[in-house]
């Protein structure tokens, strides 16, 4: 049995944007307020569970723990390539 999508006011949510805003504590809570087809929408369309393991999960809270935990590593997947800023200056410096 397929479960039905998202409906389209339930649009899945940038969950970067609300761990880099929230941060992982406050990220975990907001998860547990959503429902469970916006959980599904945002394993889906993240690309969280490459193995399609989630479809056969019915709890609520093995999807937010999936979310919390593949939202950092993605965020930290792409820095060990970034060059590091240079320290600022300060005024006596220059």
């Amino acid at each position: 049995m397929r479960s039905k999508p998202a409906a389209p006011g339930e649009a899945a949510p940038d969950v970067f944007a609300v761990y880099q805003e929230k941060g992982e504590e406050e990220f975990r809570f907001w998860l547990r307020s959503l429902n469970l087809r916006v959980l599904k929408a945002v394993i889906k369309v993240n690309g969280f569970d490459p193995g399609k393991a989630s479809q056969r999960w019915t709890e609520p809270d093995k999807f937010v723990e999936l979310i919390a935990e593949q939202t950092p590593a993605r965020l930290r997947r792409g820095s060990s390539f970034l060059t590091p800023k240079p320290p600022k200056r300060g005024p006596e410096e220059v």
